[in-house]
């Protein structure tokens, strides 16, 4: 028994359990044999079936009474966790824990198993092999290292070398540097706590699978897939023949299901046992694995798409999905695995620099009572672009199985789905199979060139689109037949461009009434595919270029104007081929940023700062947006002018941007003299203006335009404070300066005022892709803001200083829809008529006094300022609370 480190077999897709084993009656031909069992899923891990947790290093050193439970059949530790799965470093203490799964010692083991050994004693004798042996070691539970200097003087066999190799008892001895040898099996306390996850699991819920063992086993009975025999020369020189088996056992065809398990998302431990066999028995094995694929088995019915295969039927049919390899099949028969013609293995380097040969393998899927018009299948996920590669190649070998009849050339097919599923949108080549005989040797012959997968892509677009001319419907296969006698069919929309899944399969095809060489019954065979690649490359490549230009009018403004494309099939040296463009690409940018303040009199002091600008981008793709597998040059090949410029104008990716700003316009004074409250120097002025217009295959529309107005008014008159005493009072009367300091203003030193608004308004109109009868509503987007803000501050005295400020945010609200009658713009020149929509009101007053006693010369070292804060703020409700 051992732990399954991931036990979620259904996501790792676990197919088999796999190994190779020597034949164990190799010396007993005549043996009856047995059974082999494996179990999979929640195993106990309670070995002494006592419901309680067990590891040696619980064991209290030194030896404590009140710190271990005595049960039936052993010591067992209070404290049930093991904090750490370590022994004590103390020789005394490993001595007293490393004792096996019972706790105890040979000499406690004596006291427990008295009664065992009386009888034994008495039925036997106390000079007898077995009372010898039951003294020495009651438990039978003592480790031995397989390599010792009593082993060598007895000159033991490997099996007996091994026979105590497993126990527990003594098998984590401290290191003896006097020894030649390790005398230890692990430094790991043992527990009972198999996967190490500090918990013990008394659950029973697993597949067993049954494996009947017996002299003379050959390939075809339950699970072998190989069987191979070798002559193998002995220290000795003497030969013999020895024979492997490979089994492979499907996980789902389990023997029984016990504990009520459901499925293979939960697989914990693995456990093997044997039953039934009259004497001892050895099992070598030269491998032993899980087997998973890359490919999934597709469990739904290919014969009618969509539906669950009834159970009566699946059992009936033989599927199974594993693989062959030239490593372990190159003996295979009736037919060995070659190397498909022209295929090289490849090298790897491993770690002591040496090159050794990669395993060449293929996917292997075997079927049996496979009915009339039925198909069986795998699958995998690629969620790959194909259109830069013109081919697909595979090798495919096909065979009978032996026993179940011959098949002629075309009984079955080999198929190929792409698709973005397997029920609605696909391709589909099928290719009539030619059988290998049995005994063949020759790989032209196991790979023959009738089966070779060999497709120009190009093929199944043109299928398809000779049924779009046709108005064939979508949803029934299109089939045709192509020059070399194999057929195309179609079904759906689907496109290379986007391929989600692959499948590859056998199909048995459906018997016509024409067709008098098919028999209409279930056949039986092996089919191997291989080597699944992409060929012949799309090469062709493109160009791009750009440029900008800089025009500097003196001090008045600069002009940019810049531009860049690109063809189909450019790309970077570092890009692989599928990143490489697959559009024709042109944009350009000119803006210009004058300062229009230049053209009116200097005396004005006009600063009219403008900015405008134009983008766009054009994209044209070279395959049709809805097709991606066809050329945009053939979806447009025979149409009209106008249906080429409706059809261009739906594949595009175009995008412009308008812009115009004004920036901060104001008069910015030519001399020192002041300001009065209503010169226009106090105002500046901001205006912007941005459209942003979009179309692709996918929108039809998409106009978004954004408003920004300001204006402002600031007012900062330099006023002096009024002194009405300074004249009057000396300066050197120290004791007076609070009078003659005496000050005030009779106006504000600032006051500043600010009006905010911006307006978005956009229009997306998703385009009806298929044209039908419904059009599309459009959806708008719209936002309109109005924001005010005051301040204002006033030094009434150098002293005593007052500051208010306020804001007020609103929101004008528009009627639905774009605003094109009498009465939509009646409500909204309403709304702005009122200042919007009041949102948020927040107001606030800071006042601050500072105390003269600077002007008293006993305090003029002190200071006391006084400051007083107040705030409001008004929220309003949101319209759907009224």
């Amino acid at each position: 028994m051992r732990p399954i480190d991931f036990s979620d077999f259904e996501t790792a897709n676990v197919e088999f359990i796999e190994f190779w084993l020597m034949d164990p009656f190799i010396n007993r031909p005549n043996d009856p044999g047995g059974s082999f069992y494996i179990n999979l899923g929640n195993i106990s891990e309670d070995i002494l079936k006592d419901s309680r947790k067990f590891f040696e290093n619980g064991l209290p050193y030194p030896p404590d009474p009140r710190k271990v439970d005595q049960t039936n059949w052993s010591k067992i530790p209070r404290f049930q966790q093991q904090l750490t799965p370590a022994f004590d470093n103390n020789v005394d203490a490993r001595n007293a824990q490393d004792v096996g799964f019972d706790g105890m010692s040979n000499a406690e083991e004596s006291a427990q198993y008295q009664q065992y050994l009386n009888e034994l004693l008495n039925n036997f004798g106390a000079t007898s092999a077995a009372y010898l042996d039951a003294v020495s070691d009651p438990g039978n539970d003592d480790f031995h290292h397989f390599r010792g200097s009593d082993y060598d003087g007895q000159n033991l066999a490997i099996f007996r070398r091994y026979r105590r190799f497993n126990n527990p008892q003594g098998n984590s001895p401290v290191t003896d540097n006097n020894s030649q040898f390790s005398n230890a099996f692990t430094n790991v306390p043992d527990a009972e706590d198999i996967n190490r996850d500090n918990t013990l699991n008394e659950n029973e819920q697993y597949f067993q699978y049954r494996i009947d063992l017996k002299p003379n086993m050959n390939v075809g009975e339950k699970y072998i897939v190989n069987k191979q025999i070798s002559s193998v020369k002995f220290p000795n020189n003497t030969n013999r023949q020895e024979t492997w088996y490979q089994f492979k056992v499907p996980i789902r065809e389990f023997t029984n299901r016990i504990g009520g398990i459901n499925d293979f998302k939960s697989i914990r431990f693995m456990r093997m046992f044997l039953n039934g066999f009259q004497d001892s028995i050895i099992l070598r094995f030269a491998r032993l694995e899980l087997g998973r694929n890359q490919w999934r088995r597709y469990t739904f019915s290919l014969k009618n798409p969509g539906e669950i295969i009834p159970d009566d039927e699946e059992k009936s049919t033989l599927f199974n999905l594993y693989s062959v390899s030239l490593e372990e099949n190159s003996g295979r028969s009736p037919i060995p695995y070659v190397m498909p013609p022209g295929i090289v293995r490849q090298q790897q380097q491993v770690s002591n620099g040496q090159n050794v040969q990669n395993n060449e393998q293929s996917l292997s899927i075997q079927v049996c009572n496979l009915s009339d018009g039925n198909a069986k299948g795998a699958f995998k996920s690629l969620g790959m672009d194909l259109r830069q590669f013109k081919k697909i190649k595979m090798f495919i070998h096909a065979e009978a199985i032996e026993g179940t009849g011959t098949l002629k050339q075309g009984d079955l097919r080999a198929f190929i789905r792409l698709g973005s599923d397997f029920v609605g949108n696909y391709y589909e080549y099928q290719i009539p199979l030619t059988f290998t005989s049995f005994g063949t040797r020759d790989p032209q012959l196991i790979w023959p060139q009738a089966n070779e997968l060999d497709l120009v892509m190009s093929e199944l677009v043109k299928v398809k689109q000779e049924r779009n001319l046709k108005g064939a419907n979508f949803a029934v296969p299109y089939i045709v037949q192509d020059s070399k006698g194999n057929y195309i069919k179609v079904v759906g929309n689907p496109n290379i461009g986007d391929v989600k899944m692959a499948m590859v399969g056998v199909l048995n095809p459906q018997k016509t009434p024409n067709d008098l060489t098919d028999d209409g019954g279930k056949k039986c065979a092996e089919v191997w595919f291989n080597e699944l690649r992409l060929s012949n490359m799309d090469e062709e490549g493109g160009y791009a270029a750009l440029g900008k230009v800089d025009l500097q009018l003196a001090d008045i403004g600069v002009i940019k104007m810049s531009g860049n494309m690109h063809t189909s099939g450019y790309g970077n040296i570092d890009q692989k081929v599928n990143q490489r463009f697959r559009d024709d690409f042109s944009q350009f940018d000119v803006s210009a940023n004058i300062n229009a303040g230049k053209f009116m009199p200097k005396s004005w002091g006009l600063q009219l700062p403008i900015f405008a600008g134009y983008t766009q981008s054009v994209s044209n793709p070279i395959f049709d947006p809805y097709d991606l597998d066809i050329l945009y040059k053939d979806k447009v090949d025979g149409l009209s002018a106008k249906e080429k410029d409706s059809i261009k104008q739906r594949a595009q990716d175009f995008t412009s941007v308008k812009s115009v700003n004004f920036q901060n316009v104001r008069i910015v004074p030519m001399n020192n003299n002041r300001k009065d409250p209503w010169d226009l120097q106090n105002f500046d002025v901001s205006y912007s203006y941005t459209q942003t217009n979009k179309r692709n295959p996918l929108v039809e529309k998409d106009e978004l335009d954004e408003h920004h107005a300001s204006l402002g008014y600031t007012y900062a008159p330099k006023l002096k404070s009024i002194e009405p005493f300074k004249k009057l009072v000396p300066q050197k009367w120290k004791y007076l300066q609070l009078i003659r300091d005496f000050n005030f203003s009779l106006l504000p030193s600032n006051f500043t005022f600010r009006n905010n608004v911006n307006r978005t308004i956009g229009e997306t109109r998703v385009r009806n892709i298929d044209e039908g009868a419904y059009p599309l509503q459009p959806l708008y987007f719209k936002f309109f803001t109005w924001n005010r803000m005051y301040n204002l501050r006033w030094d009434l005295t150098k002293s005593l200083s007052f500051d208010y400020s306020a804001s007020n945010n609103s929101r004008v609200d528009e009627p639905i829809g774009r605003i094109d009658t009498k009465e939509k713009k009646d409500t909204f020149w309403s709304n702005v008529g009122r200042f919007g929509r009041n949102t948020n009101y927040t107001q606030s007053l800071n006042a601050n006094y500072n105390v003269p006693l600077n002007k008293f010369p006993l305090l003029d070292w002190t200071t006391i300022r006084g400051s007083y804060a107040a705030t409001y703020t008004w929220n309003s409700a949101s319209l759907l609370a009224k």
